[in-house]
């Protein structure tokens, strides 16, 4: 998996969780209200699946917000990723 990929599926994940414990409702309740199979959002709030584009369109309606609200980075996630790219830079030998 691409680091790119592996940065997108924090990001969807995090955010996901992030919302539903706003609303304090539970990973059941956001599958069956989307129809989605039990157990679809834990599944994603684990990193263990990548919605599709329908099905993060139906967690934005689901959660009243815009698609790009599950990117959005605040600044201490930039700091953090930026330290985990950090690690996998190779030195230049010369």
């Amino acid at each position: 998996m691409k680091t790119e990929d592996k940065t997108v599926k924090h990001l969807i994940k995090n955010r996901v969780l992030q919302y539903r414990k706003k609303l304090d409702i539970s990973r059941h309740a956001i599958d069956y209200t989307l129809g989605r199979v039990h157990p679809y959002i834990k599944g994603i709030e684990l990193g263990e699946r990548q919605p599709t584009l329908e099905n993060l369109a139906d967690i934005c309606v689901f959660f009243q917000v815009q698609p790009e609200d599950l990117f959005y980075l605040d600044f201490t996630e930039v700091k953090k990723l930026m330290k985990q790219a950090a690690k996998q830079i190779k030195p230049y030998n010369s």
